[in-house]
């Protein structure tokens, strides 16, 4: 209950309530979040599939009924990554991978993406 209640927080924009909850990430239950928004639902669905599968090898926990670009949404549950999957990814490989804590975003290509999240949460 601790963990919960240290880890809650409010925030005022305009007239909305964002509500969020931040954990260490070795505590976070969910390591990852997905975010899928793109016209090829079907495509991108394969490439996070993919991704799911390597992440598997790791043991990392992964949120992944998030089909939207809403990370809102992953702030509420404590995810302290995120990876949107968009049109672009089908043309070039790449990825964002986001630090929900931190509001850094960097461009990851699918192949590389397990190890760098690997190391990021080695990290910690």
């Amino acid at each position: 209950m601790v963990l919960l209640h240290d880890g809650y927080s409010e925030t005022q924009i305009n007239d909305k309530v964002l509500q969020k909850l931040k954990f260490h990430q070795r505590l976070a239950p969910y390591k990852l979040g997905m975010m899928i928004n793109g016209e090829d639902t079907r495509d991108l669905t394969v490439v996070a599939d993919y991704i799911k599968d390597e992440l598997r090898k790791e043991t990392i926990l992964i949120q992944t009924n998030i089909n939207s670009l809403d990370s809102n949404r992953l702030l509420k549950v404590g995810v302290p990554y995120a990876i949107s999957i968009t049109d672009s990814t089908l043309k070039d490989g790449k990825v964002h991978l986001h630090n929900m804590y931190a509001s850094v975003k960097e461009e990851v290509h699918v192949t590389h993406i397990k190890e760098r999240l690997v190391k990021y949460l080695k990290s910690a």
